[in-house]
Formats: C-alpha cells, sequence, structure tokens
C-alpha cells in the first residue's frame, strides 16, 4: 500500500490532499484509511501498522492497552485450547511438516516451529 505521500506523487497532488480526502469518509488520518483497505483486500493488516494506526488514535497508554488486551480476549473467545492441542498431535504425529507463515503469522509459525 501506498504513503500519503506516494499516492500524492502518482496523482499528482499535495500530500495534505490525500489525508484531507482520506478524512471525508470519517477516518482520521490516511493511514487509518490504508489499514482499513489493507483489511478489506487482503483479509489481514501487519501488526505493525495496526500498532501504529492505535497508538496515533489513542495517545493515552491505557486506552492503548485496553485495546490491545480487548484483541487477544477476541482470539481466546475464537480459538479453543482443544483446536491446538489436536493441532499439536497432528503436527506430532506426522512424518514431514511444511510449515507456511505469511507476516503476522510468522511469530505463530516460529513457536509451532519449536
Amino acid at each position: 500500500m501506498l504513503t500519503a505521500a506516494e499516492l500524492a506523487a502518482r496523482v499528482g497532488v499535495h500530500e495534505s490532499t490525500a489525508v484531507r480526502l482520506s478524512q471525508k469518509p470519517g477516518y482520521n488520518g490516511y493511514r487509518e484509511l490504508r489499514v482499513a483497505l489493507q483489511v478489506d483486500t487482503t483479509g489481514y493488516v501487519k501488526l505493525s501498522e495496526r500498532m501504529s494506526c492505535r497508538l496515533e488514535n489513542t495517545p493515552e497508554l491505557a486506552t492503548f492497552v485496553h485495546n490491545e488486551v480487548s484483541v487477544w480476549q477476541e482470539l481466546l473467545d475464537t480459538l479453543r485450547q482443544e483446536d491446538i492441542d489436536a493441532a499439536a498431535q497432528m503436527r506430532i504425529a506426522a512424518q514431514r511438516v511444511f510449515l507456511f507463515a505469511h507476516d503476522n503469522a510468522s511469530t505463530l509459525l516460529k513457536l509451532m516451529g519449536r
């Protein structure tokens, strides 16, 4: 995804115009629009982008931490321990395992590789 400066250069406008355009539909800035577009087009967003966007929009540390805890709580509500255990047992029983991950999932891949 292009930065605001890159987008502005491509279409021949000032960077602030790209930022103001992103604010028209209600985003706080271009970065927030870019994160929303990443989610819409790929189904995920890089952890670094998500963290950076949240830090921009929630300057208070307590609010930021609360938001991050909420995200992890959603994971706990979605993923059951039994499913993790079953996947681990299948991996142990397999003769050969190929693991692939991209962006945020690479952290999970490293954990699985242990």
